[in-house]
């Protein structure tokens, strides 16, 4: 899971008691996601991730040759598959959401909401 930024900067997260799990800092980076529902499967996530790729592609938005895919959940484990939300988050290269650098219309930007798409969202950690 991931902690927001003002976690560490007040008082820290809370350290772990099993020495199987360990705190690791992520920089912040703009990503691409998907959202889809269900149960996150190794074929579910394969196809979003696929998905995802096709659709930045076409929009012409760089992805890091050997960029991992990271799988959001939203949901506790008893949630019924169709409520469930997901989203597969890749990060992209060189797109910016400062409006003077943005490439993208507001036209674009909506159809891609529309699609189930939300394109660089800032993920602060």
């Amino acid at each position: 899971f991931y902690m927001p930024q003002t976690v560490s900067r007040l008082s820290g997260p809370p350290l772990p008691t099993d020495g199987d799990v360990s705190l690791v800092l992520i920089p912040a980076s703009t990503m691409a996601a998907l959202r889809f529902s269900g149960f996150p499967t190794d074929g579910a996530v394969e196809r979003a991730r696929k998905l995802l790729l096709s659709q930045l592609r076409q929009d012409g938005i760089r992805v890091k040759a050997d960029c991992n895919v990271t799988v959001l959940q939203y949901n506790p484990p008893y949630t019924l598959p169709h409520k469930r939300r997901n989203e597969v988050v890749i990060p992209v290269m060189g797109y910016s959401t400062d409006a003077n650098k943005a490439a993208r219309s507001a036209a674009q930007l909506q159809a891609s909401f529309e699609g189930g798409m939300r394109m660089a969202v800032e993920f602060d950690h």
